[in-house]
């Protein structure tokens, strides 16, 4: 019997994972069964399997024990593939994307597929398709250079997991979004009577200042949306007090067309899934457009199309296409483009990078860490990655059933956590060993967090 689990976390917080990653363990050795798990988590895959094949455009470039893997790659691709991914544990200063695309299978069906974007490829890699060869005990690489790049490649991994950096941060000015006191119930329906309110805010107040990144964890139903909702105007809070820019923006209804006005500019968010997030039956061009016209004061709208696909790194020709024919980063990347089309001087990113692979999740955090820089926007980044909220947050706020259990710089709170329910959701990061060699998933109970 074999089971077969095609991306079975995508898109799950940590601690849900974990159950998952737990219950296929249990049913694969209750039952006796070949476990085939398809992802493009690495932690993932490390956490659970004895063997990984990696694949690369329609062929397997590498196989080899999970563990030895995880330390000392055989293919360049594999090496690119550990080095797009964010470390949980330290910073790192320049994400690592694979450069370029994968080829379709059968235009490289007689040449390493890989070649095109590999550093060390040689005219000879290209002069046939290199077939798996043994590279160790039970391990196999489809490059015909390992022996000649093997130490150097060795030596990047080593480097980069060796490499720590600190984050500039910015200094404290005025608060661009301040929440005090916010609280939320969402209730059933007269209908549903047997259903019970659910507490989604509780008491929650965060300051988020000019130019600074926080970020915002916790499991599913801890809150985290219900917070982007409430300042986007899209949920109204029971009771408490938003002000955006100096503006009470508590009930959007309350507000004037020009505060309005000024709120929408000033806030923009990049949502989790891209291929929801675009109109399918207009192009790149118009929906950009469309944004331009609200700003207002756009005097070409062709070159200022062109400028925004261009700070996402997208050519121009782009803006002729169908949201159809773009894959999920460059989808997430048009997404970027029109929420910062506005100029907006706080970003909102609800779980922008979970449904992306490793090379592009590294190339859309670049992308906004970049255009952070360039323009000095504040971000609340939501996400249940603590890998990601750690490149990309300079403080962190902890969620536990819509109250915050927990905050402080990132570095802090990741490297030292006060909290029991912060130290749980460490502990489910796949991947993440305990001194007894076995990864610890412990997802807090119905009695919630100790105190």
């Amino acid at each position: 019997e074999v089971l077969i689990a095609d991306e079975p976390t995508t898109a799950l917080d940590v601690t849900t994972q974990a159950e998952v990653l737990q219950l296929l363990k249990e049913i694969q050795q209750r039952r006796g069964m070949a476990l085939i798990l398809i992802t493009h988590d690495l932690r993932v895959a490390f956490s659970v399997c004895d063997q990984i094949q990696v694949m690369y455009a329609g062929s397997v470039v590498e196989q080899a024990p999970a563990r030895e893997l995880m330390t000392v790659p055989a293919h360049p691709y594999s090496l690119s593939l550990l080095l797009a991914e964010p470390p949980v544990d330290h910073y790192v200063e320049l994400l690592t994307a694979v450069p370029g695309a994968v080829p379709p299978a059968d235009a490289v069906a007689r040449t390493c597929a890989f070649a095109a974007r590999c550093e060390w490829a040689r005219p000879g890699c290209t002069s046939a398709r290199p077939p798996l060869r043994p590279a160790g005990t039970g391990r196999a690489s489809a490059c015909v250079r390992l022996d000649d790049i093997h130490e150097e490649m060795q030596h990047r991994l080593t480097s980069r997991q060796r490499a720590t950096s600190t984050p500039a941060r910015p200094e404290k000015g005025t608060p661009i979004a301040s929440l005090t006191d916010v609280r939320k119930t969402y209730r059933p329906a007269r209908l549903l009577r047997s259903a019970r309110a659910v507490t989604a805010l509780d008491a929650v107040g965060i300051e988020i200042f000019a130019g600074e990144s926080v970020g915002l964890v916790g499991e599913t139903g801890s809150g985290k949306t219900t917070i982007a909702r409430t300042i986007l105007g899209l949920t109204k809070p029971d009771s408490g007090t938003i002000r955006l820019g100096g503006i009470d923006a508590s009930s959007y209804r309350a507000l004037s067309r020009e505060q309005t006005r000024q709120v929408r500019r000033m806030v923009q968010a990049v949502f989790q899934d891209p291929y929801a997030s675009l109109n399918p039956a207009l192009n790149v061009g118009s929906t950009l457009r469309e944004v331009l016209k609200v700003r207002g004061d756009c005097t070409d709208p062709q070159r200022e199309v062109a400028d925004l696909l261009g700070l996402v790194g997208l050519p121009p020709g782009y803006g002729q296409r169908r949201p159809a024919l773009l894959s999920g980063g460059e989808r997430q990347r048009v997404a970027i483009a029109r929420a910062i089309a506005l100029r907006p001087r706080l970003l909102i990113c609800d779980e922008p990078v979970a449904a992306l692979d490793v090379s592009a999740q590294a190339q859309v955090l670049e992308l906004l860490r970049d255009l952070r820089r360039r323009y000095g926007m504040s971000m609340l980044f939501i996400t249940h990655d603590l890998s990601v909220v750690r490149q990309m947050t300079d403080r962190i706020v902890v969620l536990y059933r819509g109250r915050i259990v927990e905050t402080g710089e990132t570095s802090a709170v990741l490297g030292g956590p006060r909290h029991a329910y912060t130290r749980q959701l460490l502990e489910a990061v796949p991947g993440r060993e305990a001194a007894d060699g076995e990864a610890q998933h412990r997802p807090p109970g119905d009695d919630g967090p100790a105190r």
